[in-house]
């Protein structure tokens, strides 16, 4: 009888922990599904801003490469990332931040002013030259007379290689019969500037040295390709030009729910030829975009080369 009595309340006792059971687990899966819910669209916001930021930097390496954004020219890439097709906005900064002289590169991968024959020269321009000093440094070897010039504004001559020394527009001219040439010019209207580096065809000489007083012509002789030295920041050595220029954008990517914002400025911006000047690329940090009224920014706070 006692053993009975035993077994009816062991079998009382599972029900009750049956019963108990049943009741934890309807009350627990409401929340083990929120969090699943909270978990999946936290997920989701992430993959959406991953895909947002590459938006943003798929522009950036286009402006890298020397391109205009706000040109009619220009096509805004769309790429597919995390299964997102981010929405591009790229608008004009309406706040300009404070900038620095820097050395910029003049393009000398290009073969029009790696190696600049006799009679021939190299007309390059810079599009957002802003207040300050504009100084140039041509390198280059074997020594031997050369020109520099810097105009202001468009000039007739289309950019790349030229042979001719433009005569008209000049602002600011230098020569030198070293292994350098040096220009500066103290710029006070920010716009266009284009700038020519020149090897003459001939070499005037006075063929009478030992007797300078008597009254002869002087003879013209040939004068020698040159090979422009590899860009440097600074020194007589290298080539390169110290200018404040750049174009500032705000670029926006927005992927499902999630919107992006970055404040990118171009170094030296868009130039003549395009192609050959590899521009420098500087993300604003956040802090200061919050400051400026635009919502976000990638995390990303260096100079990208």
């Amino acid at each position: 009888m006692s053993r009975k009595n035993e077994q009816g309340m062991v079998l009382v006792y599972v029900l009750i922990f049956l019963v108990v059971g049943s009741l934890l687990v309807a009350s627990l899966v409401p929340v083990v599904g929120a969090g699943s819910r909270r978990h999946i669209a936290g997920r989701g916001q992430m993959l959406a801003g991953y895909a947002a930021e590459a938006g943003i930097k798929r522009v950036v390496a286009d402006l890298v490469r020397g391109a205009d954004a706000f040109s009619p020219h220009y096509t805004v890439p769309q790429i597919t990332v995390n299964e997102h097709t981010p929405t591009i906005d790229i608008r004009a900064a309406t706040i300009a931040l404070p900038s620095d002289q820097l050395y910029v590169d003049p393009g000398v991968r290009d073969p029009s002013l790696s190696a600049i024959p006799a009679g021939t020269g190299y007309l390059m321009r810079l599009h957002h030259v802003k207040e300050g000093e504009l100084r140039i440094n041509w390198a280059y070897s074997p020594a031997g007379p050369t020109k520099l010039g810097i105009s202001e504004g468009l000039t007739p001559q289309t950019a790349g290689r030229i042979y001719a020394w433009p005569e008209e527009h000049l602002i600011a001219t230098a020569e030198s019969s070293g292994d350098y040439n040096y220009i500066s010019v103290d710029i006070t209207d920010p716009g266009i500037y284009t700038i020519v580096f020149f090897n003459p065809l001939e070499i005037e000489e006075d063929p009478n040295e030992e007797y300078p007083n008597e009254e002869e012509e002087r003879v013209l002789m040939p004068n020698t390709d040159k090979v422009t030295n590899p860009f440097g920041p600074g020194g007589s050595e290298n080539t390169w030009i110290c200018v404040r220029a750049h174009q500032d954008y705000i670029i926006t990517a927005a992927a499902a729910d999630v919107s992006v914002s970055a404040y990118v400025r171009q170094v030296p911006g868009p130039s003549e030829p395009s192609g050959w000047i590899t521009n420098r690329c500087l993300f604003t940090p956040g802090t200061l975009l919050e400051r400026l009224g635009v919502r976000s920014c990638i995390t990303t706070s260096s100079m990208i080369p």
